[in-house]
């Protein structure tokens, strides 16, 4: 399943949505590939650049009361298993934070929770490296979460072949992941988040 950041400017968390994705059941169970779209305003905000600088990463991050990571962590409505574009874009340098503020000051709908929480659903939840394959973004996601959260991702064909190149050899000469935890990256995860590929892929590999 592929859901955007928001949907005319409705995030996770708006009851509008709830038909959507109230449904999936527990955590742990379906994968959700979740990408950003344009924001609300991108009119201004964007300043007329493209939204995949700097508006996309902010949008798959809480800068705004119903983005996705506060029903992620605060309402904790979706029994999703998030796979977040682009290693979550400002999420993960802004995990602390998201965590701190639940003992500084919730919104009036927010669910009872503790820094403790935060941190743990963040650690669940899955990144992916398109456009994000450098220690820029490696390192801020491998505070928040282990290797074998981190999944292989290209952006091609939004991204051109160069950039998609480049952002390869980032990723496959990042110092921080063992040999073991590289090939975590680059297949066995997403093996293991999806069952049937992994299935699929120890019939192809079988000797007739």
């Amino acid at each position: 399943m592929v859901l955007t950041s928001n949907v005319l400017g409705r995030y996770f968390g708006d009851p509008s949505l709830e038909t959507g994705t109230g449904g999936a059941g527990p955590a742990g169970g379906v994968p959700v590939f979740v990408h950003p779209a344009d924001c609300p305003h991108i009119d201004v905000l964007g300043f007329g650049r493209p939204s995949s600088i700097v508006e996309f990463p902010f949008d798959t991050a809480p800068h705004h009361h119903q983005r996705p990571s506060t029903p992620v962590s605060s309402s904790g409505i979706l029994g999703l298993r998030l796979i977040l574009a682009h290693c979550g874009g400002a999420l993960p340098a802004l995990g602390w934070r998201i965590g701190e503020h639940t003992v500084m000051g919730r919104g009036p709908e927010d669910a009872d929770i503790d820094p403790a929480h935060v941190a743990e659903v963040l650690r669940g939840l899955y990144y992916e490296t398109a456009l994000a394959g450098s220690r820029n973004s490696l390192l801020p996601t491998l505070e928040v979460t282990g290797a074998n959260h981190i999944l292989f991702g290209t952006d091609w064909p939004a991204a051109p072949e160069p950039t998609v190149v480049r952002n390869i050899a980032n990723l496959t000469s990042f110092a921080g992941f063992t040999q073991d935890e590289l090939r975590g990256v680059e297949r066995d995860n997403a093996l293991t988040l999806f069952p049937r590929l992994a299935k699929a892929s120890a019939q192809s590999n079988r000797p007739d």
